[in-house]
């Protein structure tokens, strides 16, 4: 009986050591940044890292509206990438592709024009979470989307309870 309570005591100590993955941070509806821990559908929104509120840095690529969609503009004017369905906010990714929403949908487009859907309505901000994830912010929720070439998804974000106090 003895060796058993042992095992489990040592399992149980084992196991409260064991670090969740930090797949990046999200700003929450009242613009603070919260670290964003856990993996591909299972995540916990943690705590305020500061009370300050986060603004998205400025880029050399601006996104400029062109025909009922937007343009990818260079600081120098020339024309790197054009998304003639983009309706609303749009989030230039490293390597050349881009997430924007469309209608009623979130687009995720790879530098060779291929795209993945999602259905999501009323997309009000879009940011990069992490290396794998991106952050979309709806009205209604926060979502983490997967741009992980092959592995594409999109997942709800649940707020803790001190963010939904906080809604703008």
């Amino acid at each position: 009986m003895r060796p058993a309570l042992f095992f489990l005591a040592t399992l149980t100590f084992a196991q409260s050591v064991i670090d969740l993955p930090l797949a990046g941070y999200a700003l929450d509806p009242a613009g603070h940044l919260r670290p964003v821990w856990g993996v591909a559908g299972n995540f916990v929104v943690g705590a305020v890292v500061s009370d300050r509120q986060v603004e998205a840095a400025e880029d050399s690529l601006h996104i400029i509206p062109q025909g009922g969609g937007v343009a990818v503009v260079r600081d120098d004017g020339a024309i790197v990438d054009s998304l003639p369905r983009a309706t609303g906010p749009v989030l230039l990714l490293p390597g050349g592709a881009s997430v924007f929403a469309a209608g009623k949908e979130l687009v995720l487009r790879r530098a060779d024009a291929s795209e993945v859907r999602f259905t999501l309505e009323g997309v009000q901000s879009l940011r990069l979470m992490g290396e794998s994830y991106a952050q979309a912010t709806t009205r209604e929720a926060m979502y983490a989307v997967r741009i992980t070439a092959g592995k594409e998804a999109i997942f709800v974000l649940a707020l803790p309870a001190d963010a939904k106090e906080h809604r703008r």
